[in-house]
């Protein structure tokens, strides 16, 4: 990227990240989230918002809405005091699209093992982050794009611990997962954009009015973009990516431009560049009463008035 382009998508990015701030917060997942304060529960609510993070926000919410008043609002308390046959009684009925109520459960009584053994999962990561090198065949592989960063470890580890739990716990109950278990807890090694669990860590890495900053072993710098296709469409726009498809190539590429940006906090922008896909302000084909006045038009290929660029 050469200087005068990063100066002046620096500019443009820094306007939008000014102007979502954390009003917006009801158009996403998140919002969840700050219903709570105690570390615990930001995480325990952060991890079910991010996980359960695919299909439309409004249905999301519903969903881990339903996951939390089944908990009486106080999930950290509901995870240490109900054992295994009460979570999977309590969540027997639950769908979301094809995560049935066997495979919430196993991941609840995972996240109860974890908590259990561990206090937290900030905790169990910062002690067994280097763990992530040795979990998988993909990690030696030269190949995958992200295999040197240090959050795509911390995700394959976090993956594997609480697959191999719940598929532990629902054993010795003799019940069987479906594929929405294996969906929840997508596996980094396998290539794709991992956003749900980039976009958890996210969350619990940086601190502004929007994200928490609960975890300080790592550094905000050191974080992956969380691609969606908001993400995905609006990047490539913007020239942040030559990527067709939302993979792991496409998560490096937006994210080695971004920390030329932002080296110290590139995912400061995440938010705010979602926004303009989630509350339709950036359309798929150009719209002149929304592009002419768009403050990103001089930084996206759409911007130009005579542009036919369709995405």
């Amino acid at each position: 990227m050469d200087p005068a382009k990063k100066r002046k998508l620096k500019k443009r990015l820094d306007h939008l990240y000014s102007r979502y701030k954390a009003e917006y917060l009801e158009s996403d997942p998140i919002c969840l989230v700050h219903r709570y304060n105690a570390p615990q529960d930001v995480e325990i609510v952060g991890l079910l918002a991010a996980l359960f993070a695919f299909g439309r926000v409004s249905s999301i919410i519903q969903s881990v809405e339903r996951i939390l008043d089944t908990m009486h609002g106080k999930p950290s308390h509901y995870l240490t005091h109900s054992g295994t046959n009460k979570i999977v009684k309590d969540f027997a009925g639950f769908q979301y699209r094809f995560v049935r109520g066997v495979d919430l459960s196993a991941l609840l009584i995972a996240l109860k093992r974890c908590y259990k053994d561990y206090e937290s999962l900030g905790r169990y990561l910062r002690d067994h982050s280097e763990e992530g090198l040795m979990l998988s065949p993909a990690t030696s592989k030269k190949s995958h794009p992200l295999k040197d960063e240090k959050i795509w470890r911390c995700c394959l580890l976090l993956r594997t611990t609480l697959y191999n739990y719940g598929v532990e716990a629902v054993g010795k109950k003799e019940l069987t997962l479906t594929r929405g278990f294996a969906h929840l807890l997508a596996d980094p090694s396998k290539g794709s954009a991992c956003k749900r669990w980039f976009l958890f860590f996210r969350w619990m890495v940086r601190k502004d009015g929007v994200d928490f900053g609960i975890w300080d072993f790592i550094k905000p710098g050191e974080l992956l973009m969380p691609v969606d296709t908001h993400i995905a469409r609006i990047s490539s726009l913007m020239g942040l990516t030559s990527q067709k498809a939302a993979g792991a190539q496409m998560v490096k590429e937006i994210t080695d431009h971004l920390r030329m940006i932002h080296p110290k906090d590139p995912l400061k922008y995440d938010f705010a560049i979602t926004r303009l896909g989630i509350l339709r302000e950036c359309p798929r084909k150009r719209v002149e009463e929304l592009c002419g006045k768009c403050a990103m038009k001089d930084v996206c290929d759409m911007g130009n008035e005579n542009s036919s660029v369709k995405h």
